[in-house]
């Protein structure tokens, strides 16, 4: 079993409002990654709230998925990607962890990574453009169940692929427009103009002769 923890906490500071709220393409942009994530072959779907937890629930309530919420989520996303993890079911294989606000992902890279990891050997799985890794990223669960349990802070489980780089098997995007995420507002312009267009060319996320649908 896959599950997937899509982390929606956090209070957007930088942003000044609620940014997994902000609407693209019709709905919010939180719904899109949901969304997403829904149409991939993972096999359980888990939004961690925080700030806001009641709006950003309402907003992906006709989706088929679970709501976690984080209470200590001012403490960093290390807590909140812990309170998806106390959720997993004993059958989980491997727990792969998006973010609220990169919605440019597609389902046939999800699935990608997810196809890698059962093909590779490797336990952990990340994309990447031109050498820079990326999100979302994909864990073994018995290989990382007690160091990603033992993160503490803001800095999520970068330090944990860091630290094992021998670990580590990539998925090359054809695209650094699959990494970006909104932090400002220009940051959420250029999502807009980013999105749109991506409709248009639907789910080519990774480096292939054909779409991964």
């Amino acid at each position: 079993m896959i599950a997937g923890i899509i982390l929606a906490a956090g209070s957007a500071r930088r942003m000044g409002r609620i940014k997994q709220l902000l609407p693209l393409g019709g709905k919010s942009m939180v719904w899109q990654v949901a969304n997403i994530a829904c149409q991939s072959k993972i096999d359980q779907v888990i939004l961690v709230t925080g700030a806001y937890r009641d709006e950003t629930a309402a907003a992906v309530g006709d989706l088929d998925l679970s709501i976690v919420n984080n209470p200590t989520w001012q403490d960093g996303q290390a807590g909140s990607l812990k309170t998806g993890l106390q959720s997993l079911p004993d059958t989980v294989e491997a727990v792969m962890f998006l973010l609220a606000d990169q919605p440019m992902l597609t389902p046939g890279l999800i699935n990608a990574l997810i196809d890698k990891y059962h093909c590779c050997g490797q336990s952990i799985i990340c994309p990447s453009y031109n050498n820079k890794r990326g999100n979302p990223v994909l864990f073994g669960w018995k290989s990382w169940k007690t160091s990603l349990n033992a993160l503490q802070g803001d800095r999520g489980a970068r330090q944990v692929i860091a630290d094992n780089p021998g670990s580590v098997a990539f998925v090359p995007v054809d695209s650094v427009d699959i990494f970006c995420d909104v932090d400002t507002e220009e940051d959420y312009k250029k999502m807009c103009e980013l999105f749109c267009k991506k409709a248009l060319t639907p789910d080519c996320g990774t480096k292939t002769n054909h779409r991964l649908y």
